[in-house]
């Protein structure tokens, strides 16, 4: 099994418990959508999340955490995590998810 598949493995288990999660390809990994916004997904080898900005600069030291650049520009409502900080940690799995998850639960559904 491949890192990403790996991943991919771990975050369907740990969303799982969520009512209303779905899955969804994107380009490059997977997606998962919680109440018609995206919550989570698998990067390549990154765990990805949606998070508030105003916890950026806090949590983007933990855990090898790193910035999420699309054309050259610097997301805050988004931050990578390797999946070598999360494969074979569930505790520190379940943190950033549950971090997500606080974020997305404020959000009005889509």
């Amino acid at each position: 099994m491949t890192t990403s598949n790996a991943l991919r493995v771990l975050l369907r288990d740990a969303v799982s418990e969520l009512d209303g999660i779905v899955e969804k390809p994107m380009s490059g990994g997977i997606q998962f959508v919680w109440k018609g916004r995206m919550l989570c997904g698998a990067m390549g080898d990154d765990l990805m999340l949606r998070i508030d900005k105003r916890r950026y600069d806090g949590w983007i030291v933990e855990d090898g955490a790193h910035a999420m650049v699309m054309a050259g520009q610097t997301s805050k409502g988004w931050i990578l995590v390797p999946v070598s900080a999360v494969q074979g940690s569930p505790v520190t799995l379940r943190k950033w998810i549950n971090r997500a998850v606080e974020f997305v639960g404020t959000l009005p559904e889509k």
